[in-house]
C-alpha cells in the first residue's frame, strides 16, 4: 500500500508512506528556498507547481516507485484548494470530481463525522509524469485540517492512548483549537473552539502582537519572536486579564462569549497610570494602541515592549492550562499530545508538562502546518485503513540528504564557485578535531544525512558552538543576522541531561524548556535561566552524540550550543551552495558535510 499525501498551504509539504513505513517527508521551503513556501507561488511570483510535482515524481523514482504505484492520494483541509495551480494534476482531479473545487468542494467536510471525505476515480496526471495514461482507479482522501494536526502528534507518540489538543491561528471553518482522543489506531474528534463567534484565538493574537511590536515584524516567524522577547519582561496582571477577556474568558473558565472578534472594539490597558486602548485597524482587523505607547512598542529595548510580550505569553499559558484541565476532566488519560502551530510555544508546553493533570506530554517536531501531510498519511494508514499503531520513539530525520554534497555529479562545479578548501577525514579523527576547534571558540556548520523535519535543527542541519562563553550569543547572532533577544538552544548527551537541566525525561525534539542547573553554559541559557534543550542519545543520532562525547572529553561539559543552519528569513540549508555561502560570508570557521571538512581559504 503506497500513500502519497500533499499539503499545499503555507509551509507546504508532501509525504510518502509505504506499508506503514514513512519513506520521506519533504517540506517545500527547503527545496524552493522560500521560507514557509506554499504550493501557490514563490517570492518572485512563479508557481511552485513547476517545481513541486516533478519533485514528487523524482522522490518516487528514488525509491524505485512511480505514480502508477500510488494507491491513495491524500489532501488535508478544504480552505487551501486555491493554492493548487489550475493546471496541476491535483487541481485536474478535484475538478473532475467537484466541477468547482473552490466552491462546491469546500462544503464536503463541514459538519461531517467522520472528518474526512473520500472517493475513487481514474487518476489524471500531467505530461511531465511520463507515459502514465490515467487509466488506474485511485482513491482520493481529504482530511479535515485540524485532524491532520492531531494525527501528526498522536500517531508519532509512544502512547497507546492519549488526549490530543491542537491549536493554531485557524484551520477549516475557523477552527482555532480542537480536542481529540486517541485509542490504539483510532482518533476521535471531540470538539473544537472557533474564531467565530468570539476571538479565542491565541495563534493569531501573537501575530497581532507582532503588528504592535513593529521591530519584531509580522508573519509566521512572529510568534516565536514574541515568545523570546517575553522572557525579558514582567507580565502585568491587568494586561493579562484584558488579553484573556479579548479571547473569551468569561469568569471561571473560557466559554463561547457573545460578540464576534470585530465587536471587541477596545482593549484598555494601563501604563504608568494612564490608560490607552487597542483600537481595531480597519484594514488589518488588528488592534493598534494610541500614541505614545505605539511608538514605544516599536522598540523591543523598551520595558513596555517586553512587558507587553510577557503579558501576551502569560495569558496564552493561563488559557492553555484552563483548557487542559477541561480536557483531562473529559477523558482522564495521563497522556497528552500537542499539535498545531502554537505547539511550537515551548513555554506553554513546559507548563503543560509541569502543571497540568497530564503526566506525559508529546509534541511532534513538525507540529506546525509543515507536518500536515505527515498527519494525513498516518491518519489514512491507522484510522482509515485500521492498521495497528506501533508505540515507539519517532524518528524525525525524514527529509533529503544535502543537495550537491560530495559524491554527487554536481559537487565539483558547486565547490569551484567558492573560495574554500576541503578534505575528507576518518570519522573518529574528524570528531576529535572539530571538538577541539569548538573548544577554541570556533563556529562550525554541521550537515549530516537526512534533514530533520520541522522548523528546529535537531543535529543534522545545525550550527554548533561552545556554550562555555557568554559572548558566543552575540557572535552567533551576527552570523545568523537575527535579533538580540532570541534564545539559543543547547544540545546535550541524554545521559547527562539531568545533571545540567531540571528535567527527568528525554527531550529529543526541542519542544520544551528546562531550568539550567549550572553556570557553565551561559551561551545556551536564556535570560530567564531556561534552555530550550534537545537531548540526544547514541541510537537517536549517533554522529551528533559522538561529537558531544568528544567535546565532553576535552571540556568536561557534554553540551553544545545548537542553532539551525540558516540566516534570518531563510529556510534551513539543503543546498551545498547555501551552506558554503554562509561559511564565506560570516565568521564561521568550518562546515562539516558527512566526513568532509570545508574551510575558507
Amino acid at each position: 500500500m503506497l500513500i502519497l499525501t500533499i499539503h499545499n498551504g503555507h509551509d507546504s509539504s508532501f509525504t510518502l508512506l509505504k506499508d506503514g513505513d514513512i519513506l520521506g517527508h519533504w517540506e517545500i521551503e527547503r527545496i524552493c528556498r522560500v521560507k514557509h513556501g506554499t504550493g501557490a507561488q514563490t517570492a518572485d511570483g512563479k508557481t511552485i507547481h513547476d517545481i513541486k510535482f516533478p519533485i514528487i515524481q523524482e522522490k518516487l523514482r528514488s525509491f524505485g516507485l512511480d505514480i502508477a504505484d500510488v494507491d491513495i492520494i491524500g489532501l488535508n483541509g478544504v480552505t487551501n484548494w486555491d493554492c493548487y495551480h489550475q493546471n496541476s494534476f491535483i487541481w485536474k482531479n478535484l475538478k473532475n470530481k467537484f466541477g468547482d473545487p473552490e466552491g462546491q468542494g469546500k462544503c464536503i467536510l463541514e459538519d461531517t463525522n467522520p472528518p474526512f471525505y473520500t472517493w475513487t476515480a481514474p487518476l489524471e496526471v500531467e505530461p511531465c509524469w511520463g507515459n502514465y495514461k490515467g487509466k488506474k482507479e485511485i482513491r482520493f482522501f481529504v482530511l479535515r485540517h485540524s485532524m491532520a494536526h492531531s494525527a501528526a502528534s498522536y500517531y508519532t507518540s509512544p502512547f497507546k492512548e492519549s488526549a490530543v489538543f491542537s491549536w493554531e491561528g485557524a484551520g477549516d471553518f475557523w477552527e482555532t483549537a480542537v480536542e481529540c482522543y486517541g485509542l490504539g489506531n483510532c482518533l476521535e474528534f471531540l470538539g473544537s473552539y472557533n474564531w467565530k463567534p468570539h476571538y479565542n484565538i491565541f495563534g493569531s493574537l501573537f501575530n497581532d502582537a507582532g503588528h504592535l511590536l513593529a521591530d519584531i515584524g509580522t508573519g509566521l516567524d512572529c510568534p516565536g519572536k514574541v515568545m523570546g522577547l517575553s522572557a525579558y519582561g514582567t507580565p502585568r496582571r491587568q494586561w493579562v486579564d484584558e488579553t484573556l477577556r479579548l479571547c473569551g474568558y468569561c469568569g471561571k473558565t473560557f466559554q463561547l462569549c457573545e460578540g464576534g472578534r470585530k465587536r471587541w472594539t477596545s482593549m484598555e490597558l494601563e501604563y504608568k497610570g494612564a490608560k490607552f486602548s487597542l483600537r481595531e485597524n480597519i484594514i488589518q482587523d488588528v488592534p493598534y494602541p494610541d500614541e505614545p505607547i505605539r511608538s514605544m512598542l516599536k522598540d523591543s529595548s523598551f520595558k513596555v515592549s517586553q512587558d507587553f510580550a510577557a503579558s501576551i505569553q502569560q495569558a496564552l499559558e493561563e488559557y492553555f492550562l484552563d483548557r487542559l484541565k477541561v480536557l483531562y476532566d473529559k477523558i482522564g488519560s495521563e497522556n497528552l499530545c500537542i499539535s498545531g502551530g502554537v505547539g511550537l510555544n515551548v513555554l506553554a508546553n513546559t507548563r503543560a508538562l509541569r502543571e497540568s493533570p497530564f503526566k506525559n506530554v508529546h509534541v511532534v517536531s513538525c507540529c506546525n502546518d509543515g507536518g500536515l501531510s505527515l498527519g494525513t498519511a498516518l491518519y489514512i494508514w491507522h484510522a482509515y485503513l485500521g492498521n495497528v499503531k506501533i508505540c515507539k520513539s519517532f524518528n524525525p530525520y525524514l527529509g533529503d540528504t544535502l543537495y550537491d554534497k560530495p559524491g554527487t555529479d554536481t559537487f565539483g562545479a558547486v565547490v569551484e564557485g567558492f573560495p574554500v578548501n576541503f578534505k575528507q577525514m576518518e570519522w573518529g579523527a574528524l570528531c576529535k578535531f572539530i571538538a577541539k576547534e569548538l573548544l577554541d571558540k570556533k563556529i562550525v556548520g554541521w550537515i549530516q544525512d537526512r534533514w530533520e523535519i520541522g522548523p528546529r535543527a535537531l543535529g543534522n542541519r545545525s550550527i554548533f558552538a561552545s556554550p562555555l562563553s557568554a559572548d558566543m550569543k552575540n557572535i552567533i547572532n551576527r552570523v545568523k543576522r537575527r535579533e538580540w533577544y532570541r534564545p539559543f538552544a543547547p544540545i546535550v548527551m541524554e545521559e547527562y541531561a539531568g545533571e545540567y537541566f531540571d528535567i527527568d525525561r528525554p527531550a529529543p525534539y526541542m519542544v520544551v524548556v528546562a531550568d539550567s542547573k549550572t553556570d557553565k553554559i551561559p551561551a545556551a541559557v536564556h535570560i530567564d535561566g531556561t534552555a530550550r534543550l534537545q537531548t540526544v542519545n547514541r541510537a537517536q543520532n549517533r554522529k551528533a552524540w559522538t561529537l558531544l562525547n568528544e567535546f565532553n572529553k576535552l571540556s568536561g561539559v557534554p553540551v553544545l550550543l545548537n542553532t539551525s543552519y540558516n540566516v534570518g528569513g531563510m529556510p534551513i540549508v539543503n543546498y551545498l551552495s547555501d551552506a558554503l555561502k554562509l561559511l564565506c560570508d560570516s565568521s564561521m570557521s568550518y562546515v562539516v558535510v558527512d566526513n568532509y571538512v570545508f574551510r575558507k581559504r
